[in-house]
């Protein structure tokens, strides 16, 4: 059909690739007809092959037919395009990569978790101390296998979480693009939005692992963890496993939208102002895509650290009745101050740069693995 249409076009050396169609538009064949750029020979256009473009031009209108060859330009607005949803193998890879990143991660970053959520728990024991002074003391005190405390709820808690939160991402992101029309600074609007609601089904269910590695460092061992993870949950009433919810999502809520929104935006940035690098300078990429990283977990760091300090004072033990309520939460940061809910700042900042960076670069590396686009590539 597309070699038919040539000729009746009249044949020539022109490129049928500059052929400009909006694939939906009823007339897309004729306003393709009459793009084409070539000179016109009057002889071309015989009463045999008017006849026939009318005819491939019905076609086209009925069955929404074009040459496969031409550019196919969906708009939003002058300088937005439409995105495609991925379809059902495509969303269960990007959840599958979300959940190897997200486990293998935070997994990694235990003994600092540890310590950073002992510096909340105890800042008194603390005091002064630096991240390295802290787990001195931890190891000397506690044994080694203190800094390894939480990693079992930590592994199965983060795949669930990581499968959720990218895949949702990714899921969401061209359904928002497609229904608003933005302007300059909009990206980042749907970018944010896409990571809110991906977080806000991805930490509810963290929610209950998380309670139990907090509660499992909080009492100084691994007694519950010996027992099972599915033995250490079935302590727990439905109240108690979701009591910390409106804390983690002051945490996770901002830490995913940061994160996510500003590595895209970042490698997007990257790709668009060289697009050659991965082939004129491939040694190139993993530093520069490692620093896209690191700034996505500094923003994501500082922006989540007060929901932080609210989720381990809320699992601490020491809460009044009511203070995982939002209404306790308020009075709990009110008697913490700015001081309060920064504290752990540098320990955790350094556990974020660790998990960060480490996820979102082996979560591109296993999109790039299974056949998909990695994150701020031109596609």
């Amino acid at each position: 059909q597309e070699e038919a249409a040539h000729d009746f076009l009249g044949g020539g050396t022109h490129d049928r690739d500059e052929l400009l169609i909006e694939p939906h538009d009823p007339t897309s064949f004729l306003k393709g007809a009459a793009g084409v750029r070539f000179p016109v020979n009057p002889g071309h256009f015989t009463a045999e092959r008017m006849r026939a473009i009318i005819v491939l031009a019905f076609f086209g209108a009925v069955t929404g037919f074009v040459p496969q060859r031409t550019r196919k330009v969906h708009k939003l607005s002058n300088n937005v395009r439409l995105q495609v949803s991925p379809d059902g193998l495509d969303a269960l890879r990007y959840a599958a990569a979300g959940a190897i990143c997200a486990s293998a991660s935070h997994t990694g970053s235990v003994p600092i978790d540890v310590i950073k959520t002992k510096i909340q728990l105890e800042p008194a024991r603390f005091a002064g101390k630096g991240t390295l002074q802290v787990a001195a003391v931890l190891v000397q005190e506690e044994g080694p296998l203190s800094l390894t405390t939480g990693a079992l709820p930590t592994l199965v808690g983060y795949a669930i979480q990581g499968s959720f939160k990218y895949g949702l991402f990714e899921v969401l992101k061209p359904p928002l693009y497609n229904s608003v029309v933005y302007e300059d600074g909009g990206k980042l609007a749907v970018l944010l939005l896409a990571g809110i609601c991906a977080e806000l089904v991805a930490s509810t269910a963290l929610c209950p692992l998380e309670t139990a590695r907090i509660a499992s460092v909080r009492d100084g061992g691994t007694e519950k963890e010996t027992k099972g993870l599915l033995e250490a949950l079935s302590l727990m009433n439905l109240e108690s496993a979701f009591s910390g919810l409106p804390a983690i999502l002051l945490k996770m809520v901002p830490y995913t939208a940061a994160q996510l929104s500003t590595y895209e935006l970042a490698t997007s940035s990257l790709y668009a102002t060289w697009p050659t690098i991965a082939t004129e300078q491939p040694l190139l990429v993993l530093p520069a895509t490692a620093a896209c990283a690191a700034g996505a977990a500094v923003v994501s760091s500082l922006l989540s650290q007060p929901g932080d300090t609210l989720l381990s004072e809320v699992n601490s033990g020491r809460e009044s009745q009511g203070e995982e309520t939002s209404a306790g939460l308020l009075s709990l940061a009110q008697s913490l101050g700015p001081a309060g809910l920064m504290r752990g700042t540098q320990a955790r900042l350094v556990q974020m740069l660790a998990i960060v960076v480490t996820q979102l670069l082996v979560y591109d590396s296993v999109k790039a693995f299974v056949g998909l686009p990695v994150t701020g590539s031109i596609h």
